[in-house]
């Protein structure tokens, strides 16, 4: 269900990468995020604007730290282990964390980096799943 969300943020809203899974996110988990809040993540899109970390990857952490963080990240223990399993999850997902990797293998024309939404809301969902049987 997260796919389908992010997949119409980002083909149909026109966001960007990291847009589409933290919209979907606060969609789908309810999260309350207002408009100013999500403006923030916009920057992270294209790897930063600059190929590196995915913003499908900066998008999810970002739902992830929004769902889990109690307060400030120090303040919540498990937040480091929470993020950097879904990073290597990511990454095991995708093949890499990296923009300008993933970018020339799954950018099409016509619909941009779709797949790499997909596959990191695909991720996602699953991650966030674990974490709240736990």
């Amino acid at each position: 269900m997260l796919k389908e969300i992010a997949r119409r943020y980002y083909l149909e809203e026109k966001c960007n990468c990291s847009e589409s899974l933290l919209y979907a996110a606060n969609e789908y988990y309810q999260l309350g995020l207002g408009a100013e809040t999500l403006k923030a993540i916009g920057g992270f899109g294209g790897g930063m604007g600059c190929k590196t970390t995915c913003g499908a990857l900066s998008g999810s952490i970002a739902a992830l730290s929004c769902m889990f963080m109690q307060g400030k990240a120090h303040e919540t223990p498990d937040m480091m282990k929470i993020s950097g399993g879904f990073v290597a999850r990511f990454e095991e997902k995708l093949g890499s964390t990296l923009c300008s990797v993933l970018e020339p293998q799954n950018k099409k024309p016509d619909v941009r980096c779709v797949l790499t939404v997909e596959l990191a809301a695909e991720a996602l969902e699953a991650y966030i799943a674990e974490l709240k049987k736990n």
